[in-house]
């Protein structure tokens, strides 16, 4: 729990705050950014659900239930503890994130508010690689692999596999272009944007 906790709280300091150390901003990612009370809240349930010690196990899955409810009220997100996913989970903002246990997500993936990893009859979610990163409203349904170092635009439904390194938006969404390099944005690292030719004329 410990190890995939450090990294979630770091990615949160890489994204939003200069990569400053851990112990001196914890407090404010959890006031600033309620989902993180359900990314510490997961980690916390995923450990009680692994545990081998059947006592043990079942206090802690007794006393993770008793707490859900007002970690959903109080950061909007729903992650269920048998889901798998890779240190460096952050979700920026409150409300409206749905992740099903069916789903897998690897390391360094960062959500916005309002997306959904749901699944459908087949009762199987999709498989996502690393350095995800998923635009406000993005909805992804189904069983589809999602690969390393995927963007998802705002407001995208993804029915499809997504290939690496791919920049996706739209309804449904389709690819627009592959990621530039040293670009990853889930890691707030950008792709330059050029400037405009009417800012390049005399005197600008």
């Amino acid at each position: 729990m410990v190890p995939n906790l450090r990294a979630d709280l770091r990615h949160y300091s890489r994204f939003c705050y200069g990569n400053r150390p851990i112990w001196a901003i914890w407090p404010h990612i959890l006031y600033a950014h309620p989902a993180a009370a359900a990314v510490v809240w997961y980690r916390f349930g995923s450990m009680a659900w692994r545990l081998p010690l059947p006592g043990v196990r079942q206090f802690l899955q007794v006393l993770y239930l008793l707490g859900l409810p007002f970690i959903r009220m109080y950061a909007g997100v729903q992650i269920l503890p048998q889901t798998v996913i890779g240190p460096g989970l952050a979700v920026l903002h409150f409300g409206g994130v749905v992740i099903t246990r069916e789903c897998e997500i690897g390391e360094n993936c960062l959500l916005y508010h309002n997306v959904n990893l749901v699944t459908m009859k087949s009762r199987r979610g999709p498989r996502i690689g690393a350095n995800f990163y998923a635009g406000v409203g993005t909805t992804i349904i189904g069983e589809v692999i999602i690969e390393d170092n995927v963007t998802c635009g705002a407001g995208s439904v993804v029915t499809r596999s997504v290939p690496r390194d791919a920049v996706v938006a739209g309804v449904p969404a389709r690819i627009l272009r592959f990621r530039e390099p040293n670009e990853n944005n889930a890691d707030n690292q950008t792709a330059p944007v050029a400037r405009p030719k009417w800012m390049s004329g005399p005197g600008r």
